[in-house]
C-alpha cells in the first residue's frame, strides 16, 4: 500500500473518523527514524503461517532456505514448554491489573489499564486472543 501512496489516504481517513468521535490524540508507528520521537520500542514476532506470508509476498525465503526448512524452523510445539499456565479468567482480572500497572509504572509514557479495559483486551476470545496466567 505504501508504494501506491495509499497509506497517507488511510491515515487521513482514520484521523477524520476518530476526530468525529471527539478523539484528538493518537499514537503512530513508523518503520523509519523520526526527527523527534516521543518514544521508541522494539518488538519481536513469530510468523504463525509462514507459507501464506511468503505466498502473498509479505515475507520471503532467505537465499539458502527452502520452503520445507523454513516451515520446520517456524513450527510450533504441540504442547507449551512452560508448565503450570492456564487461560486467563475473569477472576484473575484484579491481580492482572495490579501486576500490569505496576510493571508499566516503570516507564515515563505508558497506559494505565482499568478493569473494563483489561477484560476487553486480555480475556481470551476464540480465534482472536489467548492470554495465560
Amino acid at each position: 500500500l505504501r508504494s501506491k501512496r495509499l497509506a497517507p489516504v488511510l491515515i487521513r481517513e482514520i484521523t477524520r473518523r476518530v476526530n468525529m468521535k471527539g478523539i484528538f490524540q493518537a499514537v503512530y508507528t513508523a518503520g523509519v527514524v523520526l526527527p523527534k520521537p516521543v518514544g521508541t520500542c522494539r518488538y519481536w514476532h513469530r510468523s504463525l503461517n509462514p507459507k501464506k506470508l511468503i505466498e502473498v509476498k509479505f515475507s520471503h525465503l532467505s537465499r539458502n532456505m527452502t520452503m520445507q526448512r523454513h516451515l520446520k524452523l517456524y513450527r510450533l510445539p504441540e504442547e507449551p514448554k512452560v508448565s503450570g499456565l492456564r487461560e486467563l479468567q475473569s477472576k484473575d482480572v484484579a491481580e492482572v491489573i495490579a501486576l500490569l500497572n505496576q510493571y508499566l509504572s516503570k516507564f515515563s509514557l505508558a497506559p494505565i489499564f482499568s478493569e473494563p479495559e483489561v477484560e476487553h483486551w486480555f480475556i481470551p476470545k476464540k480465534n482472536i486472543i489467548n492470554s495465560y496466567v
